[in-house]
């Protein structure tokens, strides 16, 4: 919902199940934090979470689609 919300409605989202074939303690779902990566490595974000997935989505369509290069 929020991928769509930065770069419209070009984004299907598509729930996948996970097999059969993942271990049992497999987590359902992630919530990555960073404050380890500030206190011990001084990191810091420069930019927003929207930011970054509007330059993700604009690398993976050169990348992994091509869409801009045949389009």
């Amino acid at each position: 919902e929020r991928t769509r919300a930065v770069v419209g409605d070009r984004v299907e989202a598509v729930r996948i199940d996970y097999p059969d074939a993942y271990p049992a303690d497999e987590p359902q779902r992630r919530c990555p934090d960073v404050s380890r990566a500030a206190t011990h490595l001084g990191f810091r974000p420069r930019i927003s979470l929207d930011e970054g997935l509007r330059r993700f989505y604009g690398w993976a369509l050169d990348e992994y689609v091509g869409l801009r290069a045949a389009g």
